[in-house]
């Protein structure tokens, strides 16, 4: 198959937008693993709900834990579960992160030296929406590749 000039302007904006996500993904991942060098302080959990209220129109998803933790001599309250995402728009994660955690509960808080007001309760391993849109966009952009080359090949 060749390529229509159109098509060709297609393939080449999908690459690019895929190329975007493979970057912001990267970074976002590369965050997340970054942060399990972070100081570790002790904290508990002051509440976890399954709640709706985040995304563009403010009706998705999402756990709303708080907790609060000592660094320094200082206390802090801390919301960030994860470094990498905030599982937002993710019902069923969403559902399972807020059931993880308990009012109470001890728990480990990573906290972020540079910036102690900056927290979160996992940190050092990318979480499954990260890696999806990892892997998806990385095979996106093969896809388009493929396509590019394959069709300037035909073209030829």
């Amino acid at each position: 198959f060749a390529l229509t000039k159109t098509s060709r302007r297609f393939w080449i904006i999908a690459a690019l937008v895929a190329a975007t996500w493979v970057a912001l993904s990267s970074l976002s991942a590369y965050g997340a693993i970054r942060a399990g060098q972070w100081a570790k302080a002790p904290g508990s959990i002051l509440s976890a709900e399954y709640k709706l209220g985040c995304g563009r129109g403010g009706n998705q998803p999402y756990p709303d834990v708080r907790y609060r933790y000592w660094y320094e001599g200082k206390v802090y309250t801390g919301f960030r579960v994860a470094v990498d995402t905030d599982h937002c728009g993710w019902a069923r994660p969403a559902a399972e992160v807020a059931s993880r955690y308990k009012p109470g509960q001890n728990v480990t808080v990573y906290v972020d030296q540079a910036k102690p007001s900056r927290s979160a309760l996992v940190a050092g391993t990318i979480q499954d929406g990260t890696a999806f849109a990892l892997g998806a966009s990385a095979l996106s952009l093969v896809v388009c590749c493929a396509v590019l080359v394959r069709g300037k090949h035909r073209a030829a």
